[in-house]
């Protein structure tokens, strides 16, 4: 997986530092060791319960990850909500994040799951391209188990999987065995094609 990917690199350049903690996000592991001692950002709190797929601040985690997609490969448009209220930004988020809910429960009701399987695990699996986290955590709300959410790139099947808390696997333990990783409840795994129809349960 990339952990082990990560710890390969740092070997064979020892001028490369590898930090790893799992519980953090990229962008709170990242404040955390260049400013080191400093108040981390309140928007990097939101990034990272949504990344490692916490959900401690709820309805405004999901409101503010709805607004940073607006921004993404906009470095400079985030850097600015690093010092300034989040007032305005969570009220726009909360709209999209309305909009956003319209669009899964659609995507839901319209998608047939498949079977996948995955070392010892079988999971089902959706062909969702969009508002793939949230989509995930509500199809594993109703299954009450880890599911996955597949998209096509052409010889490639990327699969992001998610869980809650109380899940057995978990999202991690089914990326882990097509090997992918991530974090516990927020994890994925890339394929080749022909080995992820292979994998498919059949009747």
């Amino acid at each position: 997986g990339a952990k082990d990917e990560a710890e390969a690199l740092a070997k064979e350049n020892p001028d490369f530092t590898f930090i790893f903690d799992n519980s953090k996000s990229g962008a709170s592991l990242s404040w955390a060791h260049l400013f080191p001692g400093e108040k981390m950002p309140e928007v990097i709190k939101y990034v990272e319960d949504f990344d490692i797929w916490r959900w401690k601040y709820g309805a405004d985690t999901k409101a503010m990850a709805c607004y940073l997609f607006l921004l993404g490969n906009k470095p400079e448009e985030v850097l600015k909500l690093f010092d300034v209220p989040l007032d305005e930004a969570m009220k726009e988020g909360r709209a999209m994040s309305r909009y956003a809910d319209f669009q899964i429960a659609a995507a839901i009701k319209n998608v047939e799951p498949l079977e996948l399987r995955a070392g010892d695990h079988t999971v089902h699996i959706y062909n969702i391209t969009s508002n793939k986290s949230e989509a995930g955590n509500t199809l594993s709300k109703e299954r009450k188990s880890a599911v996955g959410l597949f998209t096509i790139h052409g010889k490639d099947v990327r699969i992001s999987f998610r869980s809650l808390e109380e899940h057995s696997p978990s999202a991690l333990d089914v990326a882990r065995a097509l090997g992918g990783g991530g974090h516990k409840n927020a994890a994925a795994a890339k394929m080749l094609l022909e080995d992820f129809f292979k994998a498919i349960v059949r009747e």
